[in-house]
C-alpha cells in the first residue's frame, strides 16, 4: 500500500518528533529552573503559571489514562508552583464523555473555595490525542466505483493475474469487513465506448444492499470493455445515494481507476478526441469527472480515490487526487489494492473522536 503522499506525512512526522523532544526538553528545564515561588505572589499569575505547566507536560495524560500515581504527582507540582499560603482546587473535566476525571485535587478539603469572595477561577482547554481517543462503530452506505476498462485486463509487470482479477479480490475483501446488520453496499461499474456519450458508460451492477454474498457475486461476474469514463461512475453512485437514502449514516464513494479518463468527449470535433489517439487523457472527460464528483461531494459523500498503475500515475493521479475528499491511494502493483481496499475500511468503520480536557483552577488566599 502506498498512499500518494506517505513521503511528505514521514517529513511531517520527523518533524512533530523533533518538537516534541525539544519541547520535553525545554518543560524540564523551565519546571526545574524557573518556576522558584514567593511568598504572597499575585494570585492570577500563580494559577496561570500552573495552567501553562500542565499544558506542557505530560501528566495529564497520565491523569486521563488512569496511570502511575498521578493523584500525588499532580499535589506535589501544585505545592511546588503554588505559595504555601494559597488554597487551591483543581478539577478536571471531559467534553467527550461530559464527567469529571477522577476527583477535585485540592487542599482544601470540605471548603467550597469558589464562594469566597476572594476566590480566582481560572480555566485551560487541553486536547488530548492518544488517551482520550474514542472509537465509535459508524453506519456505512458505500458504493464501489470499479473501472472495468479494457486496460484493466493486462497483467502489471510482476504480477500473477490481471488488474481486474486482483481489483475484483480487493473489492469483495472491503465488503467482508462491513457490517451486514448495519451497512449496506452497493456496486458501480464503468468503461465507456466509441459513441459521444452513453449511459452505458456506467452501470448500476448492485443497489445498496446488505446482501453482502450477492454483492460479492456481482463483482464476481464484472467484465472489461473498452474505455473509461470516471464522471458517469460518479453520476450513477449519486443517483443510488438519491434514490435509496438513509439518514444519519455516512455515504461514501470509493473509485477505483487503472487509467486516463478518455469519455465521454461530448459534441467536441472529431479532431479533438484525444481519447482516440489512446496515449494521452480527454480533457472534457476529465472535466466532466470533476464536476460529476463535485455533486457528490457537496451532497457531504466522502470519496476515497484508488489510482492502480503506471498509466495512472503518468496522466490521472492528479485528478484522482483533486477529487478525493479523503484519500488518494496509489498502488503501483495491482497486488497492492487488497491492502488499500483495507485501509480504507478501517478508516471508515471507526471514527476517533479526540478529548478535549477542560481543567478549572480556583485559588484562594489563606487567611
Amino acid at each position: 500500500m502506498k498512499p500518494y503522499n506517505r513521503g511528505q506525512m514521514r517529513i511531517v512526522e520527523a518533524m512533530i518528533a523533533s518538537i516534541i523532544l525539544i519541547t520535553g526538553i525545554a518543560t524540564t528545564s523551565y519546571f526545574s529552573s524557573v518556576f522558584t515561588v514567593k511568598e504572597g505572589g499575585d494570585l492570577e499569575e500563580d494559577g496561570r503559571r500552573v495552567l501553562h505547566v500542565l499544558d506542557n507536560t505530560d501528566l495529564i495524560s497520565e491523569v486521563v489514562e488512569n496511570r502511575g500515581n498521578w493523584r500525588s504527582k499532580l499535589k506535589n507540582l501544585l505545592a511546588t508552583l503554588l505559595p504555601v499560603d494559597t488554597y487551591y482546587s483543581l478539577t478536571i473535566f471531559s467534553e467527550l464523555t461530559g464527567q469529571p476525571i477522577g476527583e477535585a485535587i485540592t487542599n482544601a478539603e470540605g471548603q467550597n473555595l469558589s464562594s469566597s469572595l476572594d476566590a480566582i477561577s481560572l480555566q485551560q482547554i487541553i486536547t488530548i490525542s492518544v488517551p482520550a481517543a474514542r472509537i465509535e462503530e459508524r453506519d456505512l452506505d458505500v458504493i464501489l466505483a470499479i473501472d472495468r476498462s479494457g486496460s484493466m485486463s493486462d497483467i502489471e509487470p510482476g504480477d500473477d493475474y490481471s488488474k481486474f482479477y486482483y481489483a475484483q479480490e480487493a473489492a469483495k475483501a472491503f465488503v467482508d469487513q462491513l457490517n451486514a446488520s448495519r451497512d449496506r453496499v452497493g456496486v458501480v461499474s464503468f468503461s465507456g465506448d466509441d459513441d459521444q456519450y452513453s449511459d452505458d458508460d456506467a452501470m448500476l451492477d448492485s443497489p445498496l444492499t446488505g446482501d453482502f454474498q450477492s454483492v460479492k457475486s456481482t463483482i464476481e461476474n464484472l467484465t472489461t470493455w473498452w474505455r473509461t469514463n470516471m464522471g458517469e461512475a460518479f453520476v450513477k453512485a449519486n443517483n443510488e445515494f438519491i434514490a435509496n437514502n438513509r439518514t444519519d449514516v455516512i455515504q461514501v464513494v470509493v473509485l477505483l481507476s487503472d487509467g486516463m479518463a478518455n469519455e465521454p468527449h461530448f459534441d467536441e470535433p472529431p479532431e479533438n478526441h484525444t481519447s482516440h489517439s489512446g496515449d494521452t487523457p480527454c480533457p472534457v472527460a476529465q472535466e466532466y469527472a470533476r464536476n460529476e464528483s463535485k455533486e457528490v461531494s457537496d451532497r457531504g459523500v466522502l470519496i476515497y480515490t484508488i489510482g492502480l498503475g503506471a498509466e495512472t500515475y503518468r496522466f490521472d493521479a492528479e485528478l484522482l487526487e483533486e477529487i478525493q475528499t479523503n484519500g488518494y491511494y496509489y498502488a503501483p502493483s495491482a497486488e497492492d489494492l487488497r491492502d488499500i481496499y483495507l485501509a480504507i475500511a478501517e478508516d471508515l468503520l471507526f471514527e476517533v473522536r479526540y478529548d478535549f480536557i477542560v481543567i478549572t483552577l480556583t485559588l484562594v488566599k489563606a487567611g
